[in-house]
């Protein structure tokens, strides 16, 4: 057709295309008579062995979309099995080599980034928002956090995988440590529309996708999927606002979590923790850390012993459900000599009380 001159070009006056899709919110349209067109298919459905065709379309001269087909079909196949674990909801998925990133039911209008981690990275974010706010409708303008939260959040695990030099959860964790405690940073329950240039972009990713993620850590992935597919089922093709989302995690996880989701949600509060205290004792060495911020975030301890050796370990945001303070008694193989407290996956406003030495 194309050789023909059928495509881009008729004897008659007008060619027209019908296109016809069911549950679809939003329209978005591509053309062009010169660009690449790969297509692969993702396997969505194990149990019914269904697989939706992937197309990737794309100017020649953009040589970072040569892997972008495996990058999107990893992409989809991780998020019908893997998280949120619901087969890809639509029929097809067109990923098109245009400007910056956006999505749109079924397509995305991506560029071809100078960088590997940044097209990693807006491809599996931008498919990912087919399931917010394409599957569970979200009020974008009022809620920005619903869907940019989650469509960050989703693939932390994935993108590094594809891309082992890449980790947004140190992006978010970074802007947090670095704008937590200022004006610049609000809470999530702000309306998305009142909040301008980098005080809507902490809200809409950094903020609300480390919530999901640490919430994550806490419930476990079993319980938490559970708790996600309860309130995606639920509120598919439907506009929850934040008051839904709390009740369905809260219900289908059985336990009420005002603790977490206050001080993440509503309070103008960071995240801040420090080393109380540090001691060694024979086999063990116990510290006590203390959350001075308001937000409750995992707690991550290495402690360096005389001989060399390192002990590690991290606990979730739960260890803050009820108290302030935490003690935390880490086995050691000889007399610990120092203390480090946090993560680079984990803010925390002022670091210069995480370390603390024993000699």
């Amino acid at each position: 057709e194309f050789l023909q001159k059928k495509v881009t070009n008729t004897d008659k006056p007008m060619l027209t295309w019908n296109f016809q899709s069911e549950n679809c919110n939003d329209f978005a349209f591509a053309l062009s008579s010169s660009f690449r067109w790969e297509a692969v298919r993702a396997l969505t459905d194990t149990r019914t062995s269904r697989y939706v065709p992937v197309n990737i379309v794309y100017n020649e001269k953009s040589e970072p979309f040569y892997e972008v087909a495996k990058l999107a079909k990893e992409s989809i196949e991780y998020y019908s099995t893997v998280l949120p674990a619901i087969p890809y909801p639509f029929p097809v998925m067109t990923v098109f080599n245009g400007m910056e990133g956006m999505e749109f039911p079924m397509m995305c209008n991506n560029e071809a980034f100078e960088t590997r981690d940044i097209n990693v990275y807006v491809t599996s974010h931008e498919i990912g928002h087919s399931y917010f706010p394409f599957y569970v409708g979200i009020n974008e303008f009022k809620y920005s956090w619903m869907e940019e939260g989650w469509a960050t959040m989703l693939p932390y695990e994935l993108q590094t995988t594809q891309e082992p030099a890449l980790d947004a959860r140190i992006w978010n964790a970074t802007a947090l440590s670095r704008y937590g405690g200022t004006e610049t940073e609000m809470p999530l329950i702000v309306p998305s529309f009142q909040l301008r240039g980098y005080t809507h972009q902490l809200a809409a990713y950094s903020r609300s996708s480390l919530m999901y993620y640490y919430l994550r850590e806490y419930l476990g992935h079993e319980r938490f999927t559970k708790a996600l597919h309860h309130y995606m089922n639920l509120w598919k093709q439907k506009h929850p606002t934040p008051y839904d989302f709390v009740h369905c995690m809260e219900t289908a996880s059985g336990e009420t979590l005002g603790w977490y989701w206050n001080p993440w949600m509503r309070e103008f509060t960071y995240a801040d923790l420090k080393i109380e205290s540090a001691e060694s004792k024979g086999t063990e060495c116990v510290i006590v850390v203390k959350k001075t911020g308001g937000l409750p975030v995992p707690v991550a301890l290495t402690v360096t012993c005389k001989d060399g050796s390192e002990s590690t370990v991290r606990h979730p945001a739960g260890v803050w459900k009820e108290k302030d303070t935490f003690t935390v008694m880490l086995p050691i193989k000889s007399e610990a000599v120092s203390v480090k407290l946090g993560s680079m996956q984990i803010p925390d406003t002022n670091p210069v009380d995480n370390t603390y030495s024993l000699q």
